[in-house]
């Protein structure tokens, strides 16, 4: 079975900022291995005149953020601070013109992120191996919101991870 089927056809609100699909059981994780540009299903309709297709360039322009399913081997970065891993997708965002990094500025965003997720660690300076699974995955899903995702695909979001955390994941 092609795992771009079972993406197919979800509803997308108008109405809300923030569009959240979380999939589960669905394989989505291969769709992002695949060569070519496959349309995801769904996703081309909810986006009115855009294409998109499985490589992770095209989605980021569009807007649209994974959260992987093993968050360790491809949503974090276990060996840098939570800084670092919360604005790799938009880094962009945080340099000024001549390409330094306004460290200020990226600060004042992945606390304020981090808070609202409310994540739990000792500083954003903290290596994100230190950290419990549910925050981890908080600190996978903060670099989504950092980078502007209007639509986020959440492949399997509370796996491994304790239930406190699972119910702050389910109430975003």
């Amino acid at each position: 079975r092609d795992a771009w089927n079972d993406v197919q056809g979800f509803a997308l609100g108008r109405q809300r900022q923030r569009k959240i699909c979380a999939v589960s059981g669905s394989r989505l994780h291969t769709c992002g291995r695949r060569a070519g540009n496959r349309p995801v299903g769904g996703i081309a309709n909810a986006l009115p005149g855009q294409q998109c297709s499985a490589h992770v360039a095209d989605a980021l322009r569009l807007g649209i953020g994974l959260l992987p399913e093993d968050r360790k081997r491809e949503g974090v970065l276990l060996k840098m601070p939570i800084r670092v891993t919360a604005t790799l997708s938009s880094l962009k965002n945080y340099t000024n013109g001549i390409g330094r990094i306004a460290f200020g500025k990226e600060k004042q965003a992945v606390e304020e992120t981090c808070a609202a997720l409310k994540l739990k660690c000792r500083s954003i300076e903290q290596n994100t191996s230190e950290l419990s699974g549910g925050n981890q995955q908080k600190v996978a899903l903060s670099k989504l919101l950092l980078a502007g995702s209007s639509v986020l695909i959440l492949d399997e979001p509370t796996r491994g991870i304790d239930v406190g955390a699972k119910v702050e994941i389910y109430q975003l």
